[in-house]
């Protein structure tokens, strides 16, 4: 059982799901979400945690302290794969980030910046199930040195956090350009650009170019899905140079051409 919460942090959790299941039927979809969101629900609950936000697609919720929120993670995580339908198998991945709440995270002006970044940690980083350190020591000092599944649970260290927050930022800034500069890129994350580049292959699981191309295409997806415009206007805003390149490389990212996305979307 988890200490006394007078010993220990509280502890967050992201909850990510990919864009694929807004691809399925609808009636499929909605069993399969009020399914995973009653497990989810009853998992949080009975590790003593709160729901700060919910969707079809994403959950926030804070732990009393990090074995709650860890024994949380591990039963959502089993429950997502076992209640995905066999159609998708391959194609849905679950992604949990777990993180120290720090004292403004809640208020007005520090929840926004703190639940995005690691929404962004959710999204992009290849790992399934990610922890920083931070939570690691505390889960080891609440359970006498008991140690973490490295196989299932990624420890992400201070300073990919860091490097990936500054990667985030320029990332953000300057992602529509249809010229990017990876020195500048690299500059931006204090490394050099072979350095820049291990460390992004070694994170995302892509290189530089194809980590940007991914965050376009994730960003025009969403685009489609709320109806923003024709596909070769959403082609030149999210950085394409052409409609072609956009729907060959939306194709084989999503399995499906965005006109058909659109389509469905609509």
């Amino acid at each position: 059982m988890p200490v006394s919460n007078k010993l220990s942090q509280p502890i967050v959790m992201v909850l990510e799901t990919s864009d694929y299941l807004r691809l399925l039927d609808a009636h499929q979809l909605n069993l399969f979400n009020q399914k995973f969101q009653n497990s989810l629900v009853k998992t949080v609950h009975h590790e003593q945690g709160t729901i700060l936000q919910a969707n079809d697609a994403s959950c926030r919720a804070v732990f009393p302290n990090a074995s709650s929120a860890i024994f949380a993670a591990h039963k959502i995580h089993d429950d997502f794969k076992y209640v995905t339908p066999r159609i998708i198998k391959n194609s849905r991945r679950l992604h949990l980030v777990l993180a120290p709440l720090p004292q403004n995270a809640l208020t007005k002006g520090g929840a926004d910046s703190f639940f995005n970044e690691l929404t962004f940690f959710c999204e992009y980083l290849r790992f399934n199930f990610v922890i920083t350190r931070d939570v690691r020591r505390a889960y080891r000092r609440e359970n006498r040195h008991a140690v973490i599944d490295q196989d299932l649970i990624y420890v992400l260290s201070e300073r990919e956090q860091k490097f990936f927050r500054d990667l985030m930022v320029y990332v953000k800034k300057h992602w529509s350009q249809t010229t990017f500069n990876r020195k500048e890129m690299a500059a931006a994350t204090g490394y050099s650009v072979r350095q820049y580049s291990r460390k992004v292959k070694r994170l995302t699981g892509l290189s530089p170019m194809a980590f940007l191309k991914s965050y376009r295409l994730r960003k025009a997806l969403r685009s489609l899905h709320d109806n923003q415009g024709r596909i070769g206007e959403v082609a030149v805003a999210h950085g394409f140079k052409s409609s072609t390149h956009f729907t060959k490389s939306f194709r084989e990212t999503f399995g499906i051409l965005p006109s058909k996305y659109a389509q469905r979307s609509g």
